[in-house]
């Protein structure tokens, strides 16, 4: 489960969109940010997958039902208008511009603006659709079936599923990817399978992306490894491990982890934003240009800022921030707080009232 808000990232030439704290964010690295959260764009504070349909909205599935953004508005479906479940698991929009949304209590089909329900019921985790129609999904977290024409085929488990499926991915060439811990399974489109436990043995595989040039690239928890439908290569100069890729319309490759989201070059990373934990990333369209970022850390460190709401805290003031015109400082768990007080008090413990919570930071009063 991923917990995350929703950014606007300018970078020259390219923006970039993710789901943050902050509204109207200013980084170190040149970045202006536009921020919607869950107080006033979001149905909830849980968003667990992102995917772009045919006519450019941006679709988010939230754990209260699933959110398209036309790039002005956002807009809610759920139980009452359509959708089979209000918590969705996955989004996957195939080529023909059929949208499938995974919930935990069955599939939603979108087809020409109209939703079919399948699978009432049962909890969808992952899916993932060919040009053909046939799709591919998993109840569990290790099982994996084929639909094709009414009829379901479960794929044996010879492949490593039972260690935890963590997503399925189908190319353009409508090559099923399926990855899982220890390994990368490739259904291709003539039938045959490969597996490849022999490279992705120890890792924990995250992510897969089709590149523009064709090639797959899969996110590890050791680093980036890139096929090109011969053999498999490690890209030399990734900053750990990566838990998201994609690629930004420069073709570069765009990864993320816990230390924040990077941009790699061919031969080295270059840190984009270390604000962001990045569990999901998306380029969306070429005359957008904009990159969305489900973050995890940041919707995590919300939820447990909001524990502090009404209590005072003991805070040792470090300094002034002059923009903000507020001392801050920060309590014996490392949390930082802002606040204001007449008086010089750097360098001093005072006991703060926590009035708001953010993601990050907590504003606050002091009280004697």
């Amino acid at each position: 489960m991923r917990i995350i808000q929703v950014i606007l990232f300018q970078m020259k030439n390219i923006l970039f969109a993710s789901l943050l704290v902050f509204i109207g964010f200013v980084n170190a690295y040149g970045q202006s940010s536009t921020i919607f959260n869950y107080e006033e764009a979001l149905p909830s504070d849980t968003v667990t997958c992102i995917a772009q349909d045919a006519d450019g909205n941006v679709l988010l599935g939230t754990a209260n039902g699933l959110v398209s953004y036309n790039g002005t508005g956002f807009s809610v479906i759920n139980t009452s208008n359509g959708l089979a479940g209000n918590y969705v698991n996955d989004i996957f929009v195939a080529s023909d511009g059929k949208v499938y949304v995974a919930t935990t209590t069955g599939l939603s089909i979108r087809n020409n603006n109209a939703w079919q329900n399948d699978f009432t019921g049962s909890n969808i985790r992952k899916i993932a659709a060919t040009s053909d129609g046939r799709f591919w999904y998993s109840t569990t977290f290790n099982s994996v079936v084929e639909y094709n024409s009414g009829s379901t085929t479960v794929i044996p488990d010879n492949y490593g599923f039972a260690n935890g499926i963590s997503g399925i991915y189908v190319d353009r060439s409508d090559n099923v990817w399926i990855s899982c811990n220890g390994n990368v399974v490739e259904i291709c489109d003539n039938g045959k399978t490969k597996s490849f436990a022999d490279i992705f043995s120890g890792k924990v595989v995250y992510d897969v992306y089709q590149r523009f040039n064709g090639e797959i690239l899969a996110a590890t928890s050791t680093g980036i490894m890139s096929y090109d439908y011969n053999s498999w290569t490690s890209l030399n100069g990734i900053s750990g491990g990566a838990s998201a890729v994609c690629e930004d319309f420069a073709q570069n490759i765009i990864y993320g982890n816990y230390s924040g989201v990077y941009r790699y070059n061919g031969t080295s990373s270059t840190l984009i934003n270390n604000m962001f934990s990045a569990g999901s990333l998306m380029a969306s369209g070429p005359q957008q240009k904009r990159l969305w970022c489900i973050d995890l850390q940041n919707g995590i460190n919300r939820r447990q800022s909001k524990r502090y709401l009404g209590k005072t805290v003991e805070i040792l003031c470090e300094g002034f921030d002059g923009k903000k015109k507020k001392y801050l400082g920060r309590d014996t768990y490392g949390r930082m707080a802002y606040f204001a007080s007449d008086s010089d008090i750097i360098g001093k413990f005072v006991n703060v009232k926590i009035v708001q919570t953010g993601g990050i930071s907590l504003l606050g009063e002091i009280v004697e």
